[in-house]
């Protein structure tokens, strides 16, 4: 199983407490990252970046050593600096 993202505020009404990654797609020539994550209820969510900002975070991940970190820990790490989720708790180990 993949890592799992707990977030340390659930998110109101229906409880959403945990996601995973479930898509990294890097379009280079369009210059756009997007990012599906899966909750515990089934829902999906999209993140995208484009442009200067696409290419930069793709740079940075299509250089990043794998073997210290996963992509999906880097992304779901990415996602809470860049303020696109709320902060939280990493668990499990990568596939």
């Amino acid at each position: 199983m993949a890592e799992t993202f707990t977030l340390d505020t659930p998110v109101k009404g229906k409880t959403v407490s945990e996601m995973t990654v479930d898509e990294v797609n890097m379009k280079w020539g369009a210059a756009i990252l997007a990012i599906v994550l899966l909750d515990n209820l089934g829902r999906v969510t999209h993140h995208r970046y484009i442009g200067d900002e696409a290419c930069a975070k793709m740079k940075a991940l299509n250089k990043a050593n794998l073997s210290t970190k996963s992509l999906h820990r880097r992304v779901l790490e990415m996602l809470v600096a860049d303020g696109r989720i709320d902060a939280g708790t990493i668990t499990g180990t990568s596939d």
